[in-house]
Parts: structure tokens; C-alpha cells; sequence
């Protein structure tokens, strides 16, 4: 496991910008959800406190809700900067990327020290698939979770088997390779009444899970989130 970011994001910086205007919560780019294998751009909030997020300087969600995703499946070809900022903070961590037609930018706020905030690349480049096989991996954006259990079904081994340990905030995974059907993944957090790495947990202690099928060279990314009014959540982001 590793810390964000990981060797292929891109760096980040912070600097300081005035307010600007609020976008329409009707504008286009703010609907729909990402296509695999098409472009858009979706940044996912993991920072533990509501954010705005900026394109180009200009606002494109005001106090953005922690453990929430905004999708953004039409922003143009070409360069852009993503901004992100504590709302009602003028202090912004600005991330470049490129957008394209074919492949999907992900773009994550986190609290890397107490008080600072970074944009970092959830994209990894790195991730080959070989044929007849999918890849799967797990990343920890739920800042007041703490440490969580991450377990996993996949296509060639069906037994539930731990995901890694210890998983605290911004730890992020190795992407594991199976083959082509589905992953399973259940979290949860009581470790009183189940001892970490007590399988017995699986089919009554989970919190949430997600069932994620992947075919032929495809690969998939779910993150723990923070759950409004308390509790944490898995999320598929890619």
C-alpha cells in the first residue's frame, strides 16, 4: 500500500484566488455520470469538510458535501485546471490535466496534514490489463472513518480474503489481478465483537458493499467514503 500520491499523479500546488460566481446547478456539465472508455472528468470530495470546486477559475459547485462525486461528463477536449478550495476559503490547490474523448480524468480533495488541503490524480497510468484478466483496487477517502476492514471476493477465488491491513485514510491500493466476472467488496469497522482478520465478520458486519463486473482487460476502482450523518460508504469511481 502506499500514501497519495501515488509516483504517476500529477503534482498539485496551492495558491490563493478571489471568489467568483456559482455555475447554474442546470449546466451540462454537472450531469450524467462517466462512460468507460469515453472522456469527462469527475472529482470526488474526501477532504472531511464541504469544498467548491472551480474549472479554469471558474465555479463549478459551491460547498460540494464530504463523500460526494461530481461528475462532469462533457468539459471539453484539451488542458484545464481543476481548483479546490474549503468553502468559504480562498486557499485553492489547483491540479492540470488533459481532457480527452477516450479516457477519464478523476480528480480527489484531500486533507493531507490537518488544515491543508491537496487535489490529487486518482488516474493510473500504470495499470495494464493483460488480456483475459480485469484488475481491481481500493482507496481510502473517508477521513473520519479511521481504520477500516476491506475484504473481497473475486472471479477465481470466491472464499472472502482480506484486502490489506492496516487500511487508513489515504492508503491507497495495488490494483489486484483476477479474472474476467465479479468482485465483491464489503467494509466494516466493528473490531470488538470481530477480531481484525475474523472471516466470520463477512456475511454480518458489513457496512456497505459493492458488486463490480468486469470483463476482458477491464479494470475497476472503489472508494471508501465518509456517509452523510455518519458511517462510510463505498463508491465505484472507475
Amino acid at each position: 500500500m502506499s500514501r497519495f500520491p501515488f509516483r504517476s499523479f500529477a503534482r498539485t500546488a496551492v495558491c490563493v484566488l478571489p471568489m467568483v460566481a456559482c455555475m447554474s446547478a442546470t449546466d451540462p456539465n454537472r450531469s450524467g455520470t462517466l462512460i468507460p472508455g469515453a472522456g469527462g472528468v469527475q472529482v470526488v470530495n474526501g477532504y472531511g469538510a464541504s469544498v467548491d470546486v472551480l474549472v479554469d477559475g471558474t465555479v463549478q459547485a459551491n460547498a460540494m458535501a464530504n463523500g460526494d462525486v461530481l461528475v462532469m461528463p462533457s468539459l471539453a477536449p484539451g488542458s484545464h485546471i481543476i481548483g479546490i478550495r474549503p468553502t468559504a476559503s480562498a486557499t485553492l490547490a489547483t491540479i492540470g490535466i488533459i481532457v480527452s474523448s477516450t479516457a477519464a480524468n478523476s480528480i480527489a480533495a484531500i486533507r493531507p496534514a490537518p488544515g491543508a488541503i491537496s487535489a490529487v490524480s486518482l488516474t493510473d497510468t500504470n495499470a495494464v490489463v493483460p488480456t483475459g484478466a480485469t484488475k481491481m483496487r481500493v482507496l481510502h477517502l473517508a477521513p473520519l472513518a479511521g481504520e477500516v476492514q476491506v475484504w473481497r471476493t473475486q472471479p477465481d477465488f470466491m472464499t472472502p480474503i482480506r484486502w490489506a491491513f492496516p487500511f487508513t485514510y489515504n492508503t491507497a491500493n495495488v490494483y489486484y489481478q483476477s479474472t474476467p466476472g465479479d468482485w465483491e467488496v464489503r467494509i466494516w469497522t466493528d473490531t470488538v465483537t470481530y477480531a481484525k482478520g475474523d472471516a466470520s465478520a463477512w456475511p454480518v458486519a458489513w457496512l456497505d458493499r459493492q458488486v463490480v463486473t468486469l470483463g476482458n482487460g477491464q479494470r475497476g476502482t472503489v472508494a471508501i467514503m465518509d456517509k452523510a450523518g455518519g458511517g462510510v460508504k463505498l463508491v465505484r469511481i472507475e
